[in-house]
């Protein structure tokens, strides 16, 4: 009688097992490990400090002369769900990120409230712009943080500016990008 039951029970059992067994092994495989992200500046007064955590990487930008460019490419592994870079700089006139063929820029006004433009354009056709708003996946989210319970103004001081990768970049497999930022335009 008890063998019965085990035969029962194992084939009403068993096919139940049979479909959970590739979610239990795809459960046990090992995730890939995290890219390595390296960012090398080209000038020597700017130093990036690059801060990697399970749910974010942080470029932390800190540039003496206010004008700079740089590099950062991702290694093999998995790409960070959420990439920053924090430019600590008393005003953003110009930032522009590259990556494939997609260039998109972005300023915040100098003067009055600090509002943000974006721009997106082409290597390959670079004369056409396209005016970018938040709903775009182009768009970079951008915002002012200060280390004061005082609104952020331009120029800003004991603070930065704090650029997150757009949607699109996230989109493809992209491992490497440029950026460049100037602060303030010079006359």
């Amino acid at each position: 009688m008890l063998t019965r039951w085990v035969k029962a029970a194992a084939l009403m059992v068993g096919p139940v097992l049979w479909l959970a067994l590739p979610w239990v092994l795809t459960a046990c495989q090992a995730s890939p490990a995290p890219a390595v992200v390296t960012a090398t500046p080209s000038r020597p007064d700017a130093q990036i400090a690059v801060t990697q955590t399970p749910t974010q990487t942080v470029l932390e930008v800190v540039s003496q002369g206010g004008i700079g460019e740089a590099d950062v490419e991702m290694g093999p592994g998995a790409r960070p769900p959420r990439l920053v870079i924090r430019l600590h700089l008393a005003g953003l006139e110009q930032f522009r990120l590259t990556y494939g063929d997609t260039i998109i820029t972005a300023a915040v006004a100098s003067v009055g409230q600090p509002i943000v433009r974006q721009q997106r354009s082409l290597l390959s056709a670079p004369a056409t712009e396209e005016t970018l708003t938040d709903a775009s996946r182009f768009w970079l989210p951008l915002r002012l943080v200060t280390d004061t319970a005082t609104a952020a103004q331009i120029p800003l001081e004991n603070g930065a500016f704090e650029l997150e990768l757009s949607p699109d970049f996230w989109a493809r497999d992209y491992r490497s990008f440029h950026f460049e930022w100037i602060d303030f335009y010079r006359g």
